[in-house]
């Protein structure tokens, strides 16, 4: 039995070694080419002429809303129910 355990705990730690000093996969690689660089940069910024409302600047409502959501459990159905009700305040 011991000879089994050893055999595995050996195997075990050969098979991780091998695969830490793996080399890294090509998606950690994929910001390194021209074309990704270029469609992150447009993605990020320049013709970005408007940008998204800070917290305090929404109104109760709002707040309220976005607050719900962000519970533990914001996405149980009595969450939501009350988050809709608050964007529905919003329009009347």
């Amino acid at each position: 039995m011991k000879k089994y355990l050893v055999a595995i705990a050996l195997s075990l730690t050969t098979l991780s070694a091998a695969y830490a000093a793996a080399p890294a996969s090509p998606a950690g690689n994929m910001m390194q080419s021209p074309s990704m660089d270029e469609m992150h940069a447009g993605m990020m910024g320049k013709n970005d002429t408007q940008s998204a409302p800070t917290f305090a600047q929404l109104n109760q409502h709002e707040q309220a809303a976005v607050a719900l959501s962000f519970t533990p459990n914001g996405q149980s159905g009595p969450l939501q129910e009350e988050a809709e009700r608050h964007l529905r305040m919003i329009n009347n």
